[in-house]
Order: structure tokens, then C-alpha cells, then sequence
């Protein structure tokens, strides 16, 4: 068998192979042979959009109280440094699960302006912050929170150790007029208009040179927060700007003329503070 293949010439019987069709066939045997890519080759189907879709997602996992109390400057001013409330006090409980609402009103009492930033709705409490200070040109100088003119004055950003005069004698040897500023949340409007008032409290700090941040808090039972609510949110501040006399004393207004008194004034201030159920 084997001498007969090597006797056999099949090229007589068939033809030569024609170059034409080799080449054909070579290409594709080419084009359909497996090939192996580099990994960092192969081309990825990019999804730009992943990222965004992620962070929506977590978003959407925050209830919209706890993002609203992580933007108030409410939060952030009784869980700071100078705040009241403790890490497992009840004001950061509140401060946690309280919904917010945004002020951002202004009012002027004589020579102060008075602003409010926002209030946090809590439990049984309304807690709200803001800032008072002197504007305009005047010769008056605030006396902090605290503070009694007859304390040790100091600048802004000095240590009130280091000096040597009170507020007292800053303010005559610079011809200035010592006042005080007092900012308390009242209480709230029923649905008749009628006030409805509860215990409070006011404390403030020099958050900048001649900034002062305060803070309030209003007590009320769940009963009253609920009808503050529905009666449409509204809510009443007692503002007061008073003068020191010269040894230091605030200077006492007539009983029977209290508001028309030119060294101590004092207004009412209805704000809107619509906090979410």
C-alpha cells in the first residue's frame, strides 16, 4: 500500500492547487483562529452612571429629619462646643430625630439687630438659635451674656485672663455706652390668635468680634406641641435692649411706662417655624 501511494502522482489526475484558493483558505483559518487578548485590552463597557445611582441610593436611606438636623445651625450650636446637650442627653435625641425649620428672619430693636437661623422640633421641646449684635454707626458696646460690666473686658480671640480693665472702664476711656441684649421664645398662637406660653429659657457666647450666638429653648407638654402645629406654627419672642447706668447696674425703667422707656425697650416678634409631623 504504501509503494502504491508513492507510485501514485494524483497531481495528473487533479491539477495543482490553485494559489488563489490557498490564499483564501489561509485567510480564514486567520479570521476564525481563537485569539488571546492582553486583559487590559479588553474593551469594558463603561457605566457612568453607577456612582450617582450610588449616592442617590444613600441618600434616600437618610430619613429627610436627619439630614434637615445635620444642616441646622440649631444641631449644630447645642451638640458643639458651647452647647447643652450631651452625646445621650435628651437634646440629642432631639436634635437627631427632630425635624427642622428654617427661619432666617431679622428684626432691629434700637441699635440691635436681632436674626433667627432655624428651630428644631423635639419631643416636648422647641430649641432655636440665632445671633444679636450692635449695627450701625453707634458708641454702644454689648456686654456678653454672663457677663457683668464689671467683669474683665476682652477683644474677641483674647484671653479675658490677660486683661487688666473691666468693661466698666474700657467703656469710659473709649466714651462707650455699656447695653445688654435679651432674646426669649414666648410661646405660641392658638388658632385664635391668642398667645399660649411656656417656660424657656436664653443663653448666648461671642461667636465672633461683636457676634453674639444664642440659643433658646421652649418647654411645652405634646399636647401643646401638637396644637402649636395645627394652629399653624407661629410663635412669639420677647426681644429687649437695655443700658447700664454708671456703676454698672441696668438702668430701671418706670413700672408704668416700661415700653416707652429710652433706656430699656422691648418688643414682640412673631416668627413662623413650621416643623414637620
Amino acid at each position: 500500500m504504501k509503494k502504491l501511494r508513492q507510485d501514485l502522482d494524483f497531481t495528473k489526475t487533479y491539477g495543482s492547487v490553485p494559489a488563489s484558493f490557498e490564499e483564501r483558505v489561509m485567510k480564514t483559518l486567520r479570521d476564525t483562529a481563537p485569539t488571546e487578548q492582553p486583559a487590559e485590552t479588553v474593551p469594558v463597557r463603561r457605566r457612568p452612571y453607577l456612582r450617582i445611582v450610588i449616592v442617590v441610593a444613600v441618600l434616600l436611606a437618610l430619613t429627610a429629619t436627619a439630614v434637615a438636623a445635620m444642616l441646622s445651625r440649631t444641631a449644630e450650636m447645642y451638640l458643639g462646643p458651647h452647647g447643652l446637650g450631651g452625646s445621650d442627653s435628651q437634646i440629642a435625641v432631639d436634635m437627631q430625630n427632630g425635624s427642622v425649620a428654617y427661619a432666617g428672619q431679622s428684626m432691629q430693636l434700637g441699635n440691635v439687630l436681632f436674626t433667627l437661623d432655624d428651630a428644631v422640633w423635639g419631643e416636648e421641646d422647641i430649641y432655636a438659635t440665632g445671633t444679636y449684635q450692635v449695627v450701625g454707626d453707634t458708641n454702644e458696646l454689648l456686654v456678653g451674656f454672663g457677663l457683668l460690666p464689671s467683669h474683665a473686658y476682652s477683644p474677641f480671640g483674647t484671653d479675658r485672663e490677660d486683661t487688666t480693665m473691666t468693661y466698666l472702664e474700657y467703656a469710659e476711656a473709649n466714651s462707650l455706652q455699656l447695653i445688654g441684649a435679651e432674646i426669649f421664645m414666648k410661646g405660641y398662637l392658638d388658632a385664635n390668635g391668642e398667645g399660649v406660653s411656656g417656660d424657656s429659657s436664653f443663653y448666648s457666647y461671642e461667636e465672633s468680634e461683636g457676634v453674639h450666638r444664642f440659643g433658646l429653648m421652649l418647654f411645652l407638654t405634646p399636647e401643646k406641641m401638637q396644637a402649636a402645629r395645627e394652629a399653624g406654627s407661629r410663635f412669639q419672642f420677647t426681644l429687649t435692649v437695655y443700658q447700664y447706668d454708671e456703676s454698672g447696674r441696668p438702668t430701671d425703667p418706670d413700672d408704668t411706662d416700661i415700653w416707652n422707656a429710652t433706656s430699656w425697650i422691648s418688643d414682640e416678634w412673631e416668627v413662623s417655624l413650621p416643623g414637620e409631623n
